[in-house]
């Protein structure tokens, strides 16, 4: 089962680029860390790891809305910078 730090550092690695939500579910869905497979990532779940980066990375995530196309989530902050 992996840990929390485990899965902030998928997510770390995965918001490096702009993604939308649906983008995010549907590669957590797959993921073999995912200990439900084919389980979405709900909103509560990604703002849980969001608070989690921040936390204990001091990361934020940021998230923006395009030319009024779909809210993408990104980091503001990466670790060391």
């Amino acid at each position: 089962m992996p840990t929390m730090l485990e899965k902030a550092t998928w997510l770390m690695e995965r918001l490096r680029t702009p993604v939308t939500m649906r983008e995010l579910q549907e590669e957590w869905m797959y993921d073999p860390m995912n200990n439900y497979p084919g389980k979405k990532i709900d909103k509560k779940t990604f703002d849980n790891w969001r608070n989690y980066l921040a936390a204990y990375f001091g990361v934020e995530v940021e998230m923006g809305r395009f030319a009024g196309r779909k809210t993408l989530y990104c980091l503001k902050s990466a670790p060391g910078a």
